[in-house]
């Protein structure tokens, strides 16, 4: 409604319980009701209702999609929602109407103008975006670079720099402009999740918790976030924070098969052996190719006596990767043993 805090990704985090689902639902179901009662009554305002959620309906419906929301979907839709504003106002207030129509479309056109200047502020700026969606990350480190010497402002410019950085592996360098964006925006969340993912590829882990922490203070429904968190924490030695961040994981993704078999490796840690069995068997039973999460099953039970089942598991490492060396060793001691 307000052009403005222009975002790039929106980042609309995925809805995975009732409590999340219902209301927007209610109100997606009020809305449907009275385009089609209002059809039956006033069929031109039943014709703006149907207008709506039939023009929305191919982009934003049940079909997945990695970007739930984006700005774009909404377009024709919103059509609907201006003849609706200009007709009520215009009931309303008579010729009087273009007073307020001519001070909107100034204070819209305005705060639109700046949002632009904000977003393509210097020409390299959008040039590196282009690069960077072709994959073409040093021409747009390059393209970044110069934006950088007349932009100085901006946090969505060092982000989309370090991003470039990072995905030529410059580490260092990608944390450092991150940091610069977090301190002109603190609350982007999309800076904390990449600043927290190459912390955690530079083994500074306690740092990088820090800011899955911030993460989760804006998604507390992202099943990632709680997932790298809980990695994060296992390697600086907090068990007990780790097994509830992979709980968490597991409630908003149960199909994680990499928190299971985490879940499953911080289980046997803490000498929760039959919990841990039933974590690698559910990380095995949805990604039964990975040949560590066989090997992981395998070891935990042999360690609960189950010693056959066990070297079923091992010759499925072996078999998926035949240079599992540690796999081979585990089934030799056991052929031998018996």
């Amino acid at each position: 409604m307000w052009p403005t805090r222009f975002e790039l990704g929106g980042g609309w985090p995925l809805a995975r319980t009732w409590t999340a689902i219902f209301p927007p639902a209610l109100v997606i179901v009020i809305l449907l009701v009275a385009s089609a009662w209002a059809w039956r009554k006033s069929p031109a305002l039943g014709f703006l209702g149907a207008w709506f959620f039939l023009i929305l309906a191919p982009s934003s419906s049940f079909m997945p999609l990695n970007d739930l929301v984006f700005e774009h979907r909404i377009y024709l839709s919103s059509a609907t929602i201006v003849v609706l504003a200009v007709l009520g106002l215009y009931l309303l207030a008579g010729r009087g109407a273009w007073v307020v129509f001519a001070a909107m479309a100034i204070g819209l056109g305005y705060m639109t103008w700046r949002e632009n200047r904000s977003y393509c502020r210097d020409p390299n700026f959008s040039l590196g975006l282009a690069y960077e969606r072709a994959g073409r990350d040093q021409e747009a480190i390059e393209s970044f670079e110069r934006a950088l010497q007349t932009t100085r402002d901006d946090p969505w410019l060092y982000y989309n720099l370090a991003a470039a950085l990072v995905g030529v592996g410059r580490l260092q360098e990608g944390c450092e402009h991150l940091e610069q964006a977090l301190r002109l925006r603190p609350d982007f969340v999309e800076a904390h999740d990449l600043l927290a993912l190459t912390l955690t590829s530079l083994g500074r882990m306690q740092e990088a918790a820090g800011h899955w922490e911030q993460v989760l203070r804006f998604r507390p429904d992202s099943a990632e976030a709680h997932f790298y968190l809980g990695i994060a924490l296992c390697r600086i030695g907090k068990l007990d924070d780790v097994i509830v961040h992979y709980k968490q994981a597991l409630r908003l993704k149960p199909d994680h098969a990499e928190a299971h078999n985490n879940m499953g490796n911080v289980l046997l840690q803490t000498g929760r052996l039959e919990d841990a069995i039933r974590h690698f068997e559910c990380a095995v039973r949805v990604a039964p190719n990975y040949a560590g999460m066989q090997y992981n099953l395998g070891v935990a039970l042999e360690k609960a006596g189950r010693v056959r089942e066990s070297m079923g598991h091992y010759e499925q490492a072996l078999r998926l990767k035949p240079d599992f060396v540690e796999a081979q060793k585990a089934l030799t001691r056991l052929r031998a043993a018996q």
